[in-house]
């Protein structure tokens, strides 16, 4: 199993709540967490077109930050040089959004998530999937068949004697 250690933290209050991104490396202790300058948005929110009838809703995060090379940063800041999340290891780099303390959300870093303004201090946007629901993109396969993820679902559910929901839908099993 993976270890992930804190890199990266930023961390602001809206209408009285604290809200706090974290970004944690697999593997590779970091000398000091630090802060990161610069961030100019944070966006939660649903990938592609929403179903509600879906098993599973794929979610991102993104954050844009401001690259500012040119800035006097110390030890404990980042506010520049972002391309080392430009990564083709999709879970080298895990993000959290805590609200008021509680983790809300947690999705990696994907390979396919970078995009940057090549202009002076231009803006880097990086993109945080959930990972469980991008697997509704791939099929799967069981007992030499091709299913969808929500039949992988259905099939585990019909496995157990418990109630699981799967989207808006009860599947009863039991």
């Amino acid at each position: 199993m993976a270890t992930y250690y804190y890199k990266y933290y930023y961390q602001t209050v809206r209408n009285g709540r604290t809200y706090r991104l974290n970004i944690l490396q697999r593997d590779t202790q970091p000398d000091a967490l630090r802060k990161i300058k610069n961030l100019v948005d944070l966006r939660f929110g649903t990938a592609g077109n929403v179903d509600i009838d879906e098993p599973i809703v794929k979610t991102e995060l993104s954050f844009v930050l401001v690259d500012c090379p040119d800035v006097a940063y110390d030890a404990t800041e980042k506010g520049a040089n972002w391309q080392e999340f430009y990564t083709q290891d999709s879970t080298l780099y895990k993000v959290q959004l805590l609200e008021n303390g509680v983790v809300r959300w947690t999705g990696y870093i994907t390979p396919d998530s970078w995009s940057e303004e090549l202009r002076y201090h231009g803006t880097v946007t990086i993109k945080a999937r959930d990972c469980i629901g991008h697997l509704q993109d791939f099929d799967f396969e069981w007992d030499d068949e091709t299913i969808t993820l929500y039949q992988v679902i259905t099939k585990c559910n019909s496995l157990c004697s418990i109630n699981i929901v799967v989207g808006n839908k009860m599947n009863e099993y039991g």
